[in-house]
């Protein structure tokens, strides 16, 4: 099974080392780069072609919603192919929940 290629987007750093530390187990996903923000969200999306964009809603000078917008329209053609899930941070609970249709394991990208 060809290993399917993550790009992690959140602002977060240690939200950024759970989620890296969560999928190392687990040997057909992998994270191949993290971003802190919307515009470099788009860079490295055009740059690295992933399978997978894990993107916060809530980032700092581009959110999380526009990005993934400008993701798509960059790609017409599905150059840019995956998925793309998006996650929030909950401050009134103090909870930040996993992306928003997320079974009990990582196994929803295959």
């Amino acid at each position: 099974m060809p290993v399917k290629q993550i790009l992690l987007v959140d602002d977060s750093l240690p939200w950024q080392r759970f989620v890296r530390e969560m999928f190392e187990s687990e040997a057909d996903l992998k994270i191949i780069a993290t971003a802190t923000d919307g515009s470099e969200a788009i860079q490295k999306a055009r740059e690295l072609q992933p399978d997978v964009i894990l993107m916060e809603i809530s980032l700092p000078r581009l959110n999380g919603f526009e990005a993934t917008r400008q993701i798509r329209a960059l790609s017409p053609a599905s150059k840019i192919r995956g998925q793309v899930v998006l996650s929030c941070w909950v401050r009134d609970f103090k909870v930040k929940p996993v992306p928003v249709w997320y079974p009990s394991n990582p196994r929803i990208f295959r």
